[in-house]
């Protein structure tokens, strides 16, 4: 899991003032510095940590209406409770396409969802009244019976009893509380981020950081969805896999990547999407038109290969070989992956401090 969430955060020292650019100042290619110094470099910077910030409110929002619906109740004719489970689920993985931060929240996000969960462990919990007798010490509840994950267990899985409702209000109450804590995080280190842009001494070197960790960000999700949800489903058991109770492992993935589409072409990628896309950016400001036409084609099959996956990917644990249709999304994830990591970075002027054993 560790290098899982390493994948996440490729972050450094961000330049929040002149006297830290003063005494610190970091080294960025000529390149890179040349292209920061374009304030519509600038503005495509400030409009991605815009989105970033929607993208939380959303996820907060979704996981606040996932505590409302359990407290209604957990076993609805209609099935409520796995239709808000789910979009809180979609919700976050969207929210994480994009992620900046340190180890503070890379703890935090463990907590929303940590995986694979431990079934043993949530079973121990209900047994012993988790949530239900106040007298079971839930401080001592280990990540790995709590999050997204331990909920789909829950709620898909087992006897409807009051014992499984009462751990699922706990686990979504817990939800709430630490995707609130994630949120203000959050937003408060974009809010500096973003004064680092407005302020003259300081709107260059933090565009520039912010290229360059945009970059590895959008090269590490890559790598993060090929190695844990895709490559690996050939030698990992079925509880490991993305959703394996549910079985919506490829609705998850789909939410997951059109997040990182839009990040990547905008609305040139689909109807509805997200504006000003690294697309507009490499073709518009950066002057480099082959790689914005040569990354939204290749990003545009990769999402159509994606749409060919199966629903549930959990019949797919530990077959050998994999599928036809799971083997071309990983081919056209791979492209999609090189393409930045060597042209696009090259052409940027970007270090390329991602490395794929992160993603493992």
């Amino acid at each position: 899991m560790k290098k899982f969430l390493s994948g996440l955060f490729v972050c450094a020292s961000f330049i929040l003032n002149g006297a830290q650019a003063q005494d610190a100042p970091p080294q960025y290619s000529a390149t890179l510095q040349t292209l920061a110094q374009n304030e519509k470099a600038t503005y495509w910077v400030n409009g991605v940590y815009g989105e970033m910030l929607r993208r939380y409110d959303a996820a907060v929002a979704e996981t606040e209406a996932l505590q409302s619906t359990l407290k209604v109740g957990c076993w609805t004719k209609d099935q409520a409770a796995q239709t808000a489970w789910l979009r809180a689920y979609q919700s976050w993985v969207a929210a994480t396409s994009l992620v900046v931060g340190d180890e503070t929240t890379a703890s935090a996000l463990r907590q929303i969802y940590f995986r694979p969960t431990r079934v043993s462990l949530i079973d121990e919990a209900i047994a012993q009244g988790a949530g239900r007798n106040a007298t079971v010490a839930t401080d001592e509840i280990g990540v790995a019976a709590k999050g997204l994950a331990a909920l789909e267990y829950v709620l898909y899985t087992g006897a409807k009893t009051p014992e499984r409702c009462a751990y699922a209000n706990w686990l979504a109450n817990e939800l709430v509380v630490g995707a609130q804590q994630l949120n203000r995080a959050t937003q408060t280190l974009v809010v500096q981020r973003q004064e680092a842009l407005k302020n003259p001494s300081t709107r260059v070197p933090a565009t520039a950081q912010s290229i360059e960790e945009f970059t590895n960000i959008f090269i590490g999700k890559t790598s993060e969805v090929l190695g844990r949800d895709l490559i690996k489903l050939s030698v990992i058991k079925k509880d490991a896999v993305l959703s394996p109770y549910a079985g919506q492992s490829k609705a998850i993935l789909q939410a997951q990547l059109r997040a990182w589409q839009d990040l990547l072409i905008g609305r040139a990628g689909r109807e509805g999407g997200w504006g000003y896309g690294f697309v507009d950016y490499l073709n518009n400001d950066a002057k480099q038109t082959k790689l914005a036409q040569d990354l939204q084609h290749k990003v545009a099959v990769a999402m159509r290969a994606v749409d060919q996956l199966p629903a549930n990917f959990a019949p797919l644990a530990q077959k050998q070989p994999l599928p036809k249709n799971v083997n071309a999304a990983i081919d056209a994830l791979q492209d999609v992956q090189l393409l930045l990591e060597s042209e696009v970075a090259d052409a940027l002027g970007v270090a390329v401090s991602f490395n794929d054993a992160d993603g493992d």
